[in-house]
C-alpha cells in the first residue's frame, strides 16, 4: 500500500498542552450550493446506545456536514445476513465483507456483531464492551475526500465538534495521517484522546470516499481516568487501531 503521511505523532507520546486546539492555517472552502445533497426524510431512529454510533453520526453530520456534503444515514443497520465473514491470514482476525455497501474490514474473530440503528456494522469485545468498532456509510454528492478539505482542516472540524459537546472536558489529537488505498481513494486516519464527564477514551476514525459514498470506520477504547497507557499495554488500543485502519473498498 502506498502511503503519504502528512502528520503523525509517535505512539504513545501524548501531545503537549495547548496543542489540541491548533488551527489549520487555511480554512476549507465551503462547497457550492449545487454540490449539496438532497436528503430525503430520515426514518425515526432508536436512541443511541453505543458511543460508536453517536460518534459516527458526529463525524457524518457534525464534522462533515459542516462542509455541506453528507446526508445522515438512512434506515437501520445492515441485516446480519448481508455481511460475510471469511478467514484472514492475520491471527485472530477475520475479514468482514459488506457486498451491498462495497467494503471489507478485518475484525477480531471473538468479537460479537451487534445491531445498531444507523450503523452498517458494529463489532464489540464481549469481555470489554468499551472496546468496539463500527462502520457507517453515508451518501454524498462529491467524489473525493479532498473536497471536504485537507487533513488538518478535517481534523480541526472533528475536534471542534467534540469540544462543542457539553460533556467534553478536554480533547487532544494524538495522530492524524493521510494515505491512499490500493484501489485509489484517499484516506484520513484520526486518533484522539477524549476526556468527558463519562470518563476517558481513545477514539480512532478512518474516513474515505468512493463511488459517492462516505465510509467511516470508528473505534472506541476505554481508558483509565489518568491515561490510556494501560489500554495500549494490554493490546486493546493497537488492536482497535489495526481494525479501523483495515477498512478497504471493494
Amino acid at each position: 500500500m502506498s502511503a503519504a503521511v502528512a502528520h503523525q505523532a509517535p505512539y504513545p507520546r501524548r501531545a503537549a498542552a495547548g496543542c489540541c486546539f491548533r488551527r489549520s492555517a487555511r480554512a476549507p472552502a465551503a462547497l457550492p450550493r449545487s454540490a449539496l445533497p438532497r436528503c430525503s426524510a430520515a426514518p425515526e431512529q432508536q436512541p443511541a446506545a453505543q458511543a460508536t454510533g453517536r460518534r459516527a453520526l458526529l463525524l457524518g453530520t457534525g464534522l462533515l456536514l459542516a462542509g455541506g456534503a453528507a446526508c445522515p444515514p438512512s434506515g437501520r443497520a445492515e441485516e446480519a445476513g448481508d455481511g460475510r465473514a471469511a478467514p484472514s491470514s492475520s491471527e485472530g482476525l477475520v475479514t468482514f465483507s459488506s457486498p451491498s455497501q462495497g467494503y471489507t474490514l478485518l475484525r477480531p474473530a471473538s468479537w460479537e456483531q451487534v445491531d445498531k440503528a444507523g450503523a452498517d456494522a458494529l463489532f464489540r469485545d464481549p469481555a470489554q464492551k468499551s472496546s468496539n468498532v463500527g462502520v457507517t456509510v453515508y451518501p454524498v454528492t462529491i467524489e473525493r475526500l479532498e473536497q471536504f478539505g485537507d487533513l488538518d482542516a478535517v481534523g480541526e472540524r472533528l475536534l471542534a465538534a467534540e469540544r462543542a459537546k457539553e460533556s467534553t472536558l478536554g480533547v487532544t489529537m494524538v495522530a492524524q495521517t493521510a494515505r491512499a488505498l490500493p484501489s485509489g481513494p484517499a484516506v484520513y486516519d484520526f486518533e484522539y484522546e477524549l476526556e468527558s464527564t463519562r470518563g476517558r477514551k481513545r477514539i480512532l476514525s478512518t474516513v474515505t470516499i468512493a463511488r459517492r459514498k462516505l465510509y467511516i470506520a470508528n473505534g472506541n477504547v476505554g481508558c483509565s481516568k489518568e491515561s490510556c497507557d494501560a489500554a495500549a499495554a494490554a493490546g486493546a488500543l493497537p488492536l482497535v487501531r489495526r481494525v479501523t485502519q483495515s477498512l478497504a473498498i471493494q
